[in-house]
Order: structure tokens, then C-alpha cells, then sequence
């Protein structure tokens, strides 16, 4: 029967992720309605979190119409351009791959530029602790005199957040079965920001449910701030950090009452 029940969770989580990503896909134009034709980088405001370990990370995004109003019956065209204005990190710290002289042309009647904007961010010298930008612009060559270009923003921040890493599931207790474990599984967090993450599973639920928390280094308070279903099934419970084992306790669902006073630890491998 608990089977049954992780499998049907599983089913609406397939559809609130299918949700996600159109909601996500309307975001990211999101102040780009406007009476103007609007020609911008697909992927166009990017949240990048670096830590001492990352690598260089390659982007690879197209140029198109974002906007609601017909697609102008006039050829466009656009090249790229640095914003050395609002660009904060030196320029050893990214590689563009596309050509300088590239330009990216939008036929009358069509939404798509022809090619792709390439590049790469290289973490190795960008500070710890500072916030920094790379903006690249899109300068209008050819177009509708209400066709304008918009421009790609990168916000990036390094840090180190100190609860990153993979962790072992130990303890496990589930209050209605007590037969039922999951010790021995891996859990991952993944930092989402400085002092945010997001755990890639809910345990002990079969099937892959994201879990964000918050953490105060000050206070080495560990809150749970969303789950995959939270709109449908609130997570609560209490959450704490013992010297790198962090541990979840009184973990229940409303509207779940099987999923009622679960606790477990996470011990750092």
C-alpha cells in the first residue's frame, strides 16, 4: 500500500514539474511585453554560484523574438557587444567562442537568429565573497524601427557553502513502519546560493523529490523553506546541524497521514 502511495505522489509530481517548466519559460520574459519588438538571448538572466572546487561552466544560448506581439515582417539582425560598463569580472575570467564579427539575423516573418551565442566562465581567479556581473548587450544592426535588443545578465557569486556535499542517510525512523528503512542511501546538497540548497531527495520516497533549505551561519539555523509539492502537500518539521550531521526530525505532509513523524540523519561521506 505505501508503495502505491509513493507511486501516486510520483504521478503528481509529474505534473507539477511539467507546470514548473512552463512557468519558467514565461519568467524568463517576464518585463519583456512591452510595445517593442524585443530580441533577446533565450536564456538571459542566469543566477551563477561558484565554489572553490567548480570548473569552468560553458553556456551555449539562442537569440529570438521574446515577446507577445506579432513578429515583425521586416529582416533583423543583431550583433553582440561585452557591456564593459556593467561587467565586473576581468576578461580572464570568461572565453566567448562565438566570432566577433558574428551577426545573428531573424528573417521577416521568423523568431529564430540563425547560430548560437558560446561561452564559458572561468572561476579560477573570481573572489570569494563578492558578487560580480558579465553582461553582453545585443546592438541592433538591421530591423524595425520598434525592434530592440535586450541583453544577457550573469550574476555571479562565490562562496563556500560549508553543508555542500553527499551525505548518508543513518537513523532512519518512520513511525508507522517501523520495518521500512532507507539507511545507507545517498543524499546530495546542492548550494543554490551562498547559504541556500536544494536536496535532491525526500526521504523515504522512491522517487526523486527536491527539498530547498536555508542556512544561517550565524546561528546555524537549518530551515526548510520549499519542497517540490508544497503548494499541495506542506512539509514541516525541524531540521539541525550536529557538528556536519544534519538531522531531520517530526517530518510530516499534511494531507499525507501516512507521512507522519519521520526523522533521519544525514552523515557527511
Amino acid at each position: 500500500m505505501k508503495k502505491l502511495k509513493f507511486l501516486l505522489i510520483g504521478a503528481i509530481s509529474l505534473l507539477a514539474t511539467s507546470c514548473l517548466v512552463d512557468d519558467e519559460d514565461s519568467t524568463n520574459a517576464q518585463g519583456l511585453y512591452s510595445s517593442p519588438n524585443i530580441v533577446n538571448f533565450t536564456e538571459n538572466n542566469i543566477n551563477l554560484i561558484l565554489t572553490p572546487s567548480s570548473s569552468d561552466e560553458e553556456f551555449s544560448t539562442r537569440v529570438n523574438y521574446i515577446t507577445d506581439l506579432p513578429i515583425s515582417a521586416i529582416d533583423a539582425s543583431f550583433r553582440y557587444e561585452v557591456n564593459a560598463a556593467e561587467t565586473t569580472i576581468s576578461s580572464t575570467d570568461y572565453e566567448i567562442f562565438t566570432s566577433p564579427d558574428h551577426v545573428f539575423e531573424i528573417g521577416a516573418g521568423e523568431e529564430v537568429a540563425n547560430g548560437y551565442f558560446d561561452y564559458k566562465i572561468i572561476p579560477d581567479n573570481i573572489s570569494i565573497g563578492e558578487v560580480n556581473y558579465f553582461v553582453v548587450d545585443l546592438i541592433k544592426i538591421t530591423g524595425d524601427g520598434n525592434t530592440v535588443g535586450g541583453k544577457l545578465v550573469i550574476k555571479i557569486e562565490k562562496c563556500d557553502p560549508p553543508l555542500m556535499g553527499t551525505y548518508t542517510i543513518a537513523n532512519f525512523v518512520d513511525a508507522d513502519d517501523a520495518s521500512y528503512t532507507v539507511n545507507g542511501d545517498q543524499v546530495t546538497l546542492t548550494a543554490t546560493g551562498c547559504n541556500t540548497y536544494r536536496m535532491n531527495v525526500l526521504p523515504p520516497v522512491a522517487a526523486p523529490f527536491w527539498v530547498d533549505l536555508s542556512h544561517d551561519e550565524a546561528t546555524d539555523v537549518i530551515t526548510i523553506t520549499d519542497w517540490q509539492l508544497q503548494g499541495d502537500y506542506p512539509l514541516t518539521g525541524t531540521v539541525t546541524n550536529n557538528a556536519g550531521v544534519i538531522s531531520f526530525s517530526g517530518m510530516a505532509l499534511e494531507g499525507i497521514a501516512w507521512y507522519n513523524n519521520i526523522s533521519w540523519d544525514l552523515m557527511p561521506n
